[in-house]
């Protein structure tokens, strides 16, 4: 099964992206497809499965952090499969790349497709906006990449006519 996964990003609200990813994926396969997508450095992760609320429910590590004196056990990347998130009943999830700064993309599982022998998974299908940059959240341009404003650009042509009457 190939999963549809759309991911957005709080500092650009022009910025999303659609993947296809199978759903037998482990988290840290899909993790690294992501940042490769990005163009991102590779760095330390988690991924973070949200209710429908969009309330963190559990995290899920790049490395193991189970602490045996407290009790403390996690999963981590390589042991969770996509399809395992869906089983549990998550449809959203929150990749956190900025562990500082706390600074996340937010996905959500939007459906599911057929298989085609064509296409080598996983694959980035839609990108619309320039990527926030990794290490500098004020390099961004929330209005960058905005899809009104490129179809309002052809409009402008109607600023400054006095020979219309607009009074309604």
């Amino acid at each position: 099964m190939i999963l549809k996964l759309r991911m957005y990003s709080d500092e650009n609200e022009n910025f999303v992206r659609d993947y296809e990813i199978p759903a037998d994926m482990s988290l840290k396969q899909v993790n690294d497809f992501i940042i490769s997508s990005l163009e991102f450095v590779p760095c330390m992760t988690s991924f973070f499965l949200l209710d429908n609320d969009l309330q963190v429910v559990e995290e899920i590590t790049l490395m193991d952090m189970s602490d045996a004196e407290l009790s403390f056990k996690s999963r981590t990347m390589d042991s969770v499969r996509l399809a395992d998130v869906i089983l549990d009943g998550y449809m959203n999830l929150a990749l956190q790349f900025d562990m500082i700064l706390q600074r996340s993309f937010f996905l959500k599982i939007i459906g599911k497709v057929e298989k085609r022998d064509d296409i080598k998974y996983p694959v980035m299908t839609f990108e619309n906006a320039p990527v926030p940059d990794q290490f500098d959240p004020n390099k961004v341009d929330p209005t960058e990449g905005s899809i009104f404003e490129e179809m309002m650009d052809g409009y402008s042509d109607f600023d400054g006519d006095d020979s219309r009457n607009d009074e309604w």
